[in-house]
């Protein structure tokens, strides 16, 4: 068993949540989700990473499994594999200057996993969306008051 601890009965349902849509999308992605990677720091230092697509982010954990950094999809300018080095993943944040480098002896499975996981949580957000303008418009009008 597994004891979880949490500062609110909120966040307790934020993280239910989250472990129930990842395994329910899990199952509907084709390619892994899990990847070993080098990551490549500003200075140039090559540090080991597990790389996990969540339902919404990419995750950068540590080999002792301590999360390093966490980017949502809809943060991601571009994805890509470098021309010259087939191993060498380009990935762009929207808030940063720099492409981050991101190594890889699965790179091109690893570009397909992002992708995937990109479109999927793309047209999930596109779906939230419509259903609540479907639900505003049965209301006939957007003004709402709240006391």
């Amino acid at each position: 068993f597994r004891h979880y601890i949490f500062s609110s009965k909120e966040e307790r349902d934020e993280i239910v949540e989250e472990i129930f849509k990842t395994g329910f999308n899990a199952a509907t992605l084709l390619l892994p989700q899990e990847f070993e990677v080098i990551k490549e720091n500003a200075r140039g230092r090559k540090q080991e990473r597990i790389l996990k697509l969540t339902c919404d982010s990419l995750i950068m954990v540590t080999p002792s499994k301590n999360i390093r950094h966490e980017m949502s999809f809809s943060g991601i300018e571009s994805v890509s594999i470098d021309a010259q080095n087939s191993e060498l993943i380009w990935l762009k944040y929207k808030t940063e200057g720099r492409r981050r480098k991101i190594y890889s002896k699965n790179s091109k499975i690893l570009l397909q996993s992002i992708l995937e996981a990109m479109e999927k949580h793309l047209d999930e957000d596109a779906l939230s969306l419509e259903l609540s303008n479907q639900f505003l418009d049965s209301f006939g009008s957007n003004n709402f008051s709240f006391e």
